[in-house]
């Protein structure tokens, strides 16, 4: 067994990895289902952890997740809405270890039509016939894009309907191996639009079946450049209806795309406008074409972003897709030679509550968001930052910005410049501002614990206090923790996490499995707000 040590200086808490094993989680059942905007029809259950899987060489380890509820949403297709505010909060039910918040594939429609008013564009899935998809073998072929694995665990009730949806990661998801607790034999089916179902075979037991499942997803679906192939080289999509391509095509040309444009300024632009929504309790003008009122007004929760975006996209030729959950939407754009990629355009994140998420270790796109990013997108992300402190969550998981940039990979000196704050020469995480008003107040940072042993692969728990010089707890604050590489100059981003209301904080986060052998630095710092000054261990 190989053994990573990092010495910690000061009193930051010493590290030793080793290669990961399995461990048993209990959970209890969380009940009752608030309804979100996102039109759940029906409930499923996700259970409780029982092993870990075993990743393939390079990919990521996963570990079951939480017991946790997991409504389905609707399948009967989508038509949009003129509530462009969100009225009471969202609640998301976690399914995936390592956590997707709020990225749990439920239900996806590629297909665009004419509602039976003749007028508005309303979504579908294109060909709902349903076709068996094989039990991957575990090794890894050589041919493949680059994947990271997941623990995906639900419960689901197959006395009320023999077919049952299945949670997803990605469109392009291999299902390495599956348990039916007590046994059913089963087969995944998916449609064209890769929702993902399973069909019970045999005899259905008198009550709910427990369902763990392995699945992965390519790392390109979770960011990827967009080429700039010409639209009219896209691969030929199935005609729309002529009022539909043509209202598409209007709107697209008054943002600046014509059928000259290639297809990442098409979908830069199209990213650009509708990340520019924002929540208003104004419904938009009714003009009649409900389609066209949306995308004119610059309003609407995440359901209507999405859907301007696809409705826009498909009628540019754009092999793009609606997908929801219980709580969330976006789109997946297809990319000729690469597969899905998933965009998110924000909407109603300041009402999300992650159910299941907290307690396990959250995946980070290996590759930061590279697409437009307007001033209502990061305020809109600002805002749920800020209702967590305020809350004293235990996670800043909605602050995008730093996580989804920052997170899981090593950084340079260099490659901090840009949109995030430029760090020193010296070898420690860019330091919080100097404060300015002499009225602030002194915090410190205690951890608790002065030395921890974790798997290489698996997770880490430290925990700690802030307290200002009354030894008191300060709530609300925000902590980063770091790991260092002093010599190469480099750091990466393990956590960020919210004091409790008396100072508190705990930090769960992954040890990334092929983390050197070596020598490292730990750091926690609180970046401080108007009230108190920053803080670090050192």
């Amino acid at each position: 067994m190989r053994v990573l040590r990092l010495t910690l200086l000061l009193w930051v808490p010493c590290l030793s990895l080793a290669a990961a094993q399995e461990d048993h989680v209990l959970h209890e059942y969380i009940p009752n289902i608030s309804v979100s905007e996102a039109q759940i029809s029906q409930p499923v259950r996700a259970a409780g952890s029982t092993a870990n899987s075993a990743g393939a060489a390079g990919e990521s380890e996963a570990r079951t997740p939480a017991r946790e509820r997991v409504p389905v949403a609707s399948s009967q297709g989508f038509r949009p809405d003129r509530q462009t505010s969100l009225e009471g909060g969202l609640d998301y039910y976690e399914a995936f270890d390592p956590a997707i918040a709020p990225f749990k594939r439920m239900t996806a429609f590629d297909d665009v039509h004419l509602d039976a008013d003749g007028k508005t564009p309303v979504l579908g899935v294109r060909n709902p016939e349903l076709h068996a998809i094989p039990i991957e073998a575990q090794a890894r072929r050589a041919h493949d894009r680059p994947r990271d694995r997941f623990a995906g665990e639900v419960e689901v009730d197959f006395r009320s309907d023999r077919l049952q949806p299945l949670p997803s990661v990605s469109p392009e998801s291999r299902i390495y191996g599956i348990t039916v607790t007590p046994h059913v034999q089963v087969q995944v089916e998916k449609d064209g639009a890769d929702n993902f179902f399973l069909r019970a075979r045999g005899p259905i037991p008198d009550g709910p079946v427990h369902v763990v499942f392995q699945t992965d997803a390519p790392r390109s679906y979770f960011g990827a450049e967009v080429p700039a192939l010409p639209l009219k080289d896209l691969p030929k999509l199935p005609p729309l209806e002529a009022s539909i391509e043509r209202r598409a095509r209007r709107f697209a040309a008054e943002l600046g795309i014509t059928a000259k444009s290639d297809l990442r300024t098409a979908v830069m632009t199209l990213t650009e406008h509708f990340r520019s929504f924002v929540e208003s309790a104004e419904a938009p003008d009714n003009t009649g074409d409900m389609y066209l009122d949306l995308c004119h007004s610059l309003k609407g929760l995440c359901r209507h972003r999405a859907y301007g975006f696809v409705v826009t996209a498909r009628g540019l030729g754009i092999a793009a897709r609606f997908v929801q959950n219980e709580a969330h939407s976006w789109v997946e754009v297809e990319i000729p030679d690469t597969g899905h990629v998933r965009i998110d355009l924000g909407g109603a994140t300041h009402g999300l509550t992650a159910h299941g998420a907290n307690e396990r270790q959250s995946y980070v796109p290996p590759q930061p968001d590279t697409l437009p990013r307007p001033e209502a997108y990061r305020q809109s992300y600002a805002q749920a930052a800020r209702q967590n402190q305020r809350a004293g969550a235990a996670s800043a998981a909605n602050d995008s910005d730093v996580l989804a940039s920052y997170s899981g990979r090593w950084l340079s000196d260099e490659s901090l410049m840009g949109p995030h704050p430029t760090p020193s020469a010296a070898a420690e995480p860019p330091a919080p501002a100097r404060p300015t008003a002499a009225e602030k107040l002194p915090v410190h940072i205690a951890l608790e614990d002065r030395r921890i042993t974790a798997l290489r692969g698996g997770k880490l728990v430290l925990t700690g206090q802030l307290l200002d010089s009354a030894q008191q707890g300060v709530p609300g604050q925000r902590v980063e923790i770091w790991i260092l590489k002093p010599a190469q100059h480099q750091r990466m981003l393990l956590a960020v996490q919210v004091s409790d209301q008396d100072g508190y904080f705990r930090a769960d986060f992954g040890i990334p499995p092929d983390l050197s052998v070596g020598d490292y630095r730990v750091v926690a710092r609180s970046q401080g707000d108007t009230t108190h000054l920053p803080a670090s261990t050192e």
